[in-house]
């Protein structure tokens, strides 16, 4: 502006210079006509100077400022339209702190009209404290000159902000400053994001570090660094991460690394990462490339999640997954295929894994009625959630189970999944039913039962009683007024301390058998009753059955029974010690009968010897006479020897003579040798009979012992003894006791098998040969089986029953004790250890099978 005016201000000086010029030439004009037109043309080259001069000076300048105005216009119009459209709070002040200048962001955030604000100060436009703030911060930038730059809280119409405001000196045409400008933006949002960040960077449980990716060195660290990795977050920054040996696997961050830079995002990556402490856990890394430090992609924010417990965790998912007896699905939403199935499920629908996942619950038929799946997703999709639903469900093989189910939606990466867990209860369900028609059952055979019954229930606030028809038909109570009352309440217990007795009787949990007390019936008189409890045991709660029988007539009938004893004591005494004298006298008669049986026993033995000795001494008979005669003859010749030999003797009579003694002496040998066998073998029978001697022996060479002491009797009565018996048979047993057994079954079939028969009236008059068989045989192992049968008139049917019987015998004061089987019996089963059956009849005779260990059990000594 100042050079626009000077450069006016010559053009008018050259102007009015050119004007004087030509003033001063039309004076001189008129010295002459000559000099006139030299004048003229002075003039008129005065006049194009002055021209010329004039456009240098005046014209050109007005131009260049009219340009010069244009554009201070159109960088008014610029500033204008930047203040107006800004979304930066704009404003300028004067020196005193009137407002010059205000945008309409600034009036935006005080609530005001320009009108309300250009020419006013702070503390008409704000509040006091944040007016006095503005001031003091525009005083110092008067004073420095300087650009300043805070931050100030704004009470605003718009709600409470944050304004970062710049404030710069205003100067005027002589570089002086005449105010203050300032520019605010709204950093509320920004701030709120920040302080955002840092809580959650902060707050976070998980492991946040920000690495400079060139180096690896830390440059933040949050607090779940330090507590998941041991490391202190002072110690940690400003170090690269190799330094610490965080990782366990360093090709694993080189990897991430890599992948990172291509990538510029990790999500999830699982990786090891080790402790200060030297421990190993499992994490799930993520991270992404941030710009800081004005470079793009410098730095890493990486963090980490803790995922060992998780895993573990996953672990134990997936074995419940497996293990767990219920049926259990996972499948996409959008098609319902399946994407993981249990083992429980496949053996349910009778499809493998792999033939289920990628198809849905449709294709393969699963659903009885399709109306049920489509309630079923109705039911989630609005409530994402359902538990309890019912459907039947069809298996591969068509059979149609009940089942219930929990389902319900999860998101995994974005996806949805439905999640079902099913449970057969096709078995439930009929237990149900059983349940419940044996609660039918049981109402009615409680309401019909002809015992008064009642129960209850433990722990009801209510004491509530539940009493069949005959209780009350009994008890003369009425249903329609007494049913809900407590049994103290009807005054049922004549004593009350019956009531307290029949509480504790419940609580302790026992059964009741029997309890005996007086009750009260509704109409007064008393009744005797026995009570009969239980308590059965169900959850949450017991159920105490109480049983009542009306025993008033037996009660009052025992009274006077108990009466009628009374009196009858003395008689009873009376008696007792008349039976216990009849009784001593008994037991003293009894004594003596078992010692005449113990004498007949030993009789019995003794004479089982006699005979012995008797058929030992017929069978020495033969051949000890025998000898003496062989040796009277002996000596007669050897004395005629003697004589013949005082003469001359012919050499054939000694030839003779020798002859005749080696025959003697041969026949005396034999006579003497069978002697001596039948000694030995009587005096080994003796020795086995006397003692109870145990030993092991051959079964055959006993038998051969029985049948020589045996055979006179059986000569006699013209009876054979044919016997079978292996020679392989070895037993360790009791050989005396064996050989009685078989001498008195042998004896006794000779006394009693082939005398007249007169119950077997069939039998042919001429019998046969009579035959003693004796046979052995080995059986089971261990085992032996001895027979003794004969072919004899047999043992009539009525005595089969008592022939074990001491004392019985058919042959009573004919040479019989009947005591020959009885000692059979108690001998083979006591002290052999075995057992003995006879088989009978008229027309095969009698066979005694005795069934023998091998190894007798040792029999006590005392016995």
């Amino acid at each position: 502006m100042n050079s626009f005016l000077r450069h006016a201000l010559l053009a008018v000086l050259a102007l009015l210079s050119g004007i004087a010029l030509s003033l001063i030439a039309a004076v001189l004009s008129a010295a002459s006509w000559l000099s006139l037109l030299g004048l003229v043309s002075l003039a008129l080259l005065s006049s194009a100077i002055f021209a010329w001069l004039g456009w240098r000076i005046l014209v050109r300048p007005l131009r260049t400022l009219q340009t010069e105005l244009a554009t201070l216009q159109q960088k008014n119009s610029l500033a204008q339209a930047f203040m107006q459209n800004a979304p930066l709070v704009i404003a300028a002040k004067d020196r005193d702190g009137k407002y010059l200048a205000a945008n309409p962001a600034f009036l935006q955030l005080h609530g005001r009209e320009r009108s309300d604000v250009l020419g006013e100060v702070d503390l008409t436009i704000m509040q006091a404290e944040i007016a006095q703030t503005a001031r003091a911060n525009d005083l110092k930038v008067m004073q420095s000159g300087q650009t300043y730059s805070y931050q100030l809280p704004i009470a605003s119409p718009l709600g409470k902000r944050l304004m970062e405001i710049i404030k710069f000196p205003l100067y005027d045409s002589a570089q002086q400053i005449m105010g203050v400008g300032f520019v605010a933006n709204d950093v509320s949002e920004r701030e709120f994001s920040n302080e955002k960040f840092s809580r959650v960077f902060e707050a976070s449980p998980n492991w946040i570090v920000i690495t400079r990716l060139a180096d690896g060195v830390i440059v933040d660290a949050n607090q779940g660094f330090e507590r998941l990795s041991g490391h202190t977050r002072a110690a940690a920054i400003g170090h690269a991460v190799s330094e610490f040996n965080i990782w366990a696997n360093p090709e694993q961050r080189a990897a991430l690394v890599a992948r990172l830079m291509q990538e510029t995002r990790i999500t999830d990556a699982l990786v090891q990462l080790r402790r200060k402490d030297g421990e190993i856990r499992d994490f799930k890394v993520s991270a992404t490339l941030v710009s800081l430090e004005l470079e793009k992609n410098s730095h890493a924010v990486w963090i980490a999640r803790d995922v060992t417990e998780e895993l573990a965790l996953h672990e134990k998912f997936a074995a419940a997954f497996r293990l767990t007896p219920d049926l259990i699905t996972i499948s996409r939403a959008a098609d319902g295929n399946y994407v993981e199935v249990n083992p429980a499920f496949e053996h349910f629908s009778g499809y493998t894994r792999a033939e289920l996942v990628g198809r849905s619950s449709t294709e393969i038929g699963l659903w009885h009625e399709a109306e049920q799946r489509g309630a079923l997703m109705q039911s989630i999709a609005a409530n994402k959630e359902v538990s309890d639903f019912y459907a039947q469900l069809r298996d591969k093989n068509g059979l149609v189970h009940d089942c219930l189910g929990y389902c319900t939606v999860f998101e995994s990466h974005g996806e949805a999944y439905l999640i079902a867990i099913i449970r057969d209860v096709t078995e439930t369900r009929k237990a149900e039913r059983a349940l419940r028609e044996s609660e039918a059952r049981f109402a009615n055979l409680f309401e019909m039962s002809p015992l008064p019954t009642s129960y209850t229930f433990s722990g009801d606030p209510q004491k509530r009683n539940y009493r069949n028809a005959t209780f009350y038909s009994t008890f003369g109570f009425s249903r329609e007024h007494d049913a809900h009352k407590p049994i103290a309440d009807l005054g049922f217990w004549v004593h009350p301390e019956d009531a307290i007795t029949a509480r504790d009787l419940w609580r302790s949990g026992k059964p009741v058998n029997n309890w005996i007390v007086e009750v009260r019936h509704a109409q007064g008189h008393h009744l005797w009753v026995a009570i009969f409890g239980r308590i059965i045991v169900q959850e949450p709660r017991n159920m105490i059955v109480t049983t009542l029988f009306d025993i008033t007539e037996q009660y009052l009938a025992r009274q006077k029974i108990e009466e009628l004893n009374v009196s009858l004591e003395a008689r009873v005494l009376e008696r007792t010690t008349q039976l216990q004298v009849a009784n001593a006298e008994l037991s003293q008669t009894l004594a003596s009968l078992e010692e005449a049986r113990d004498h007949l026993v030993h009789s019995e033995k003794l004479a089982s010897l006699g005979a012995l000795v008797a058929g030992v001494a017929h069978e020495l008979n033969t051949p000890i006479g025998n000898g003496l005669m062989v040796a009277s003859v002996l000596e007669d010749k050897a004395r005629e020897f003697a004589a013949l030999s005082l003469q001359a003797m012919s050499r054939s009579r000694l030839n003779q003579f020798v002859s005749e003694a080696q025959m003697a002496a041969e026949l005396l040998v034999r006579s003497l040798t069978r002697s001596a066998a039948l000694v030995t073998s009587f005096k080994q029978i003796a020795a086995d009979q006397t003692s109870a001697q145990r030993r092991q022996f051959q079964l055959s060479s006993l038998v051969d012992e029985v049948i020589l002491t045996v055979a006179p009797a059986a000569k006699l009565a013209d009876c054979q003894l044919l016997v079978a018996v292996s020679s392989d048979i070895v037993l360790d047993s009791y050989p005396g006791a064996l050989h009685q057994v078989l001498s008195n079954l042998i004896n006794n079939a000779l006394i009693h098998a082939f005398v007249a028969c007169p119950h077997a009236s069939t039998k042919p008059v001429e019998l046969p040969p009579a035959c003693i068989y004796l046979t052995a045989s080995n059986t089971a192992l261990g085992q032996i089986e001895i027979n003794v049968a004969d072919n004899g008139c047999g043992i009539a049917e009525q005595h089969l029953s008592h022939i074990y019987d001491p004392f019985f015998t058919t042959q009573l004061g004919q040479g019989g004790s009947g005591l020959g089987l009885y000692i059979v019996h108690n001998i083979v089963t006591r002290v052999l250890g075995g057992s003995i059956s006879v088989h009978s009849s008229a027309e095969s005779g009698s066979n005694f099978s005795m069934q023998l260990p091998s190894c007798a059990p040792h029999m006590d000594s005392n016995k």
